[in-house]
Protein backbone atom coordinates (compact mmCIF):
# COMPACT_ATOMS: atom_id res chain seq x y z
CA UNK A 1 0.00 0.00 0.00
CA UNK A 2 1.02 3.62 -0.43
CA UNK A 3 0.79 4.11 3.31
CA UNK A 4 3.34 1.33 3.89
CA UNK A 5 5.70 2.92 1.36
CA UNK A 6 5.28 6.43 2.81
CA UNK A 7 4.54 5.98 6.53
CA UNK A 8 5.36 9.59 7.41
CA UNK A 9 2.72 10.98 5.04
CA UNK A 10 -0.88 11.00 6.23
CA UNK A 11 -3.29 8.76 4.34
CA UNK A 12 -5.43 11.76 3.38
CA UNK A 13 -2.43 13.49 1.83
CA UNK A 14 -1.56 10.34 -0.16
CA UNK A 15 -5.13 10.26 -1.44
CA UNK A 16 -4.95 13.95 -2.43
CA UNK A 17 -1.81 13.22 -4.44
CA UNK A 18 -3.26 10.09 -6.06
CA UNK A 19 -6.39 12.04 -7.07
CA UNK A 20 -4.28 15.02 -8.24
CA UNK A 21 -6.05 17.31 -5.79
CA UNK A 22 -2.97 18.56 -3.93
CA UNK A 23 -2.31 22.16 -4.91
CA UNK A 24 1.31 23.21 -5.40
CA UNK A 25 1.25 25.53 -2.40
CA UNK A 26 0.59 22.42 -0.26
CA UNK A 27 3.75 20.58 -1.29
CA UNK A 28 5.57 21.82 1.82
CA UNK A 29 3.45 19.37 3.83
CA UNK A 30 5.52 16.55 2.33
CA UNK A 31 8.73 17.82 3.96
CA UNK A 32 8.74 17.33 7.71
CA UNK A 33 11.78 19.60 8.08
CA UNK A 34 9.78 22.57 6.81
CA UNK A 35 6.21 21.59 7.66
CA UNK A 36 6.15 22.41 11.38
CA UNK A 37 7.98 25.70 10.86
CA UNK A 38 5.67 26.79 8.04
CA UNK A 39 2.48 25.78 9.83
CA UNK A 40 3.44 27.98 12.77
CA UNK A 41 4.37 30.96 10.58
CA UNK A 42 1.59 30.85 8.00
CA UNK A 43 -1.47 33.01 8.45
CA UNK A 44 -4.88 32.05 7.12
CA UNK A 45 -4.42 34.55 4.30
CA UNK A 46 -1.11 33.04 3.17
CA UNK A 47 -2.55 29.51 3.27
CA UNK A 48 -4.95 30.39 0.47
CA UNK A 49 -2.49 32.03 -1.91
CA UNK A 50 -1.21 30.29 -5.04
CA UNK A 51 2.31 29.88 -3.68
CA UNK A 52 4.98 32.42 -2.94
CA UNK A 53 8.63 32.63 -2.06
CA UNK A 54 7.45 32.85 1.53
CA UNK A 55 6.16 29.30 1.16
CA UNK A 56 9.23 28.18 -0.77
CA UNK A 57 12.09 30.59 -0.04
CA UNK A 58 14.62 28.62 -2.08
CA UNK A 59 14.87 25.99 -4.79
CA UNK A 60 15.89 23.47 -2.13
CA UNK A 61 12.72 24.13 -0.12
CA UNK A 62 10.68 23.21 -3.20
CA UNK A 63 12.72 20.29 -4.56
CA UNK A 64 12.60 18.16 -1.41
CA UNK A 65 8.77 17.95 -1.19
CA UNK A 66 8.41 17.97 -4.99
CA UNK A 67 10.63 14.88 -5.20
CA UNK A 68 8.48 13.16 -2.57
CA UNK A 69 5.37 14.12 -4.54
CA UNK A 70 6.87 12.58 -7.68
CA UNK A 71 7.78 9.40 -5.75
CA UNK A 72 4.19 9.04 -4.53
CA UNK A 73 2.86 9.47 -8.08
CA UNK A 74 5.27 6.80 -9.36
CA UNK A 75 4.37 4.41 -6.54
CA UNK A 76 0.66 4.92 -7.16
CA UNK A 77 1.09 4.07 -10.85
CA UNK A 78 3.23 1.04 -9.99
CA UNK A 79 0.77 -0.28 -7.40
CA UNK A 80 -2.10 0.13 -9.85
CA UNK A 81 -0.19 -1.94 -12.41
CA UNK A 82 -0.02 0.91 -14.92
CA UNK A 83 3.56 0.43 -16.13
CA UNK A 84 3.15 2.82 -19.05
CA UNK A 85 2.15 5.68 -16.74
CA UNK A 86 4.90 4.69 -14.31
CA UNK A 87 7.56 5.06 -17.02
CA UNK A 88 6.07 8.31 -18.33
CA UNK A 89 5.94 9.74 -14.78
CA UNK A 90 9.55 8.72 -14.11
CA UNK A 91 10.82 10.26 -17.35
CA UNK A 92 8.69 13.41 -17.11
CA UNK A 93 9.57 14.11 -13.49
CA UNK A 94 13.27 13.65 -14.18
CA UNK A 95 13.05 16.05 -17.10
CA UNK A 96 11.03 18.57 -15.10
CA UNK A 97 13.47 18.55 -12.18
CA UNK A 98 16.36 19.19 -14.57
CA UNK A 99 14.28 21.95 -16.21
CA UNK A 100 13.71 23.68 -12.86
CA UNK A 101 17.44 23.49 -12.12
CA UNK A 102 18.21 25.03 -15.51
CA UNK A 103 15.66 27.82 -15.01
CA UNK A 104 17.14 28.53 -11.59
CA UNK A 105 20.54 29.07 -13.23
CA UNK A 106 19.15 31.75 -15.56
CA UNK A 107 16.34 33.48 -13.65
CA UNK A 108 15.62 34.89 -10.23
CA UNK A 109 14.08 32.42 -7.79
CA UNK A 110 10.71 34.26 -7.41
CA UNK A 111 10.10 33.97 -11.18
CA UNK A 112 11.00 30.27 -11.19
CA UNK A 113 8.78 29.60 -8.17
CA UNK A 114 5.83 31.38 -9.80
CA UNK A 115 6.41 29.46 -13.05
CA UNK A 116 6.34 26.17 -11.16
CA UNK A 117 3.16 27.06 -9.25
CA UNK A 118 1.29 27.99 -12.42
CA UNK A 119 2.53 24.98 -14.39
CA UNK A 120 1.68 22.59 -11.55
CA UNK A 121 -1.87 23.96 -11.35
CA UNK A 122 -2.33 23.42 -15.09
CA UNK A 123 -0.83 19.93 -15.12
CA UNK A 124 -2.93 18.73 -12.16
CA UNK A 125 -5.94 18.68 -14.47
CA UNK A 126 -4.03 16.86 -17.21
CA UNK A 127 -2.76 14.27 -14.73
CA UNK A 128 -6.30 13.70 -13.50
CA UNK A 129 -7.03 12.63 -17.09
CA UNK A 130 -4.01 10.26 -16.98
CA UNK A 131 -1.84 12.54 -19.11
CA UNK A 132 1.59 12.52 -17.43
CA UNK A 133 3.61 13.74 -20.40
Amino acid sequence: SLYALFPTIEAGMLLEIAKHELKPVGLFKLDSRFCDKFELERTEESKTCAGTTRDYPSLHSLLIPLTTYFQVLQAFAALSGDTTSMHIIRNSTGWYTAHLLELHQHYEWPAVAQYHMQLHLIHRHEMADSDYS
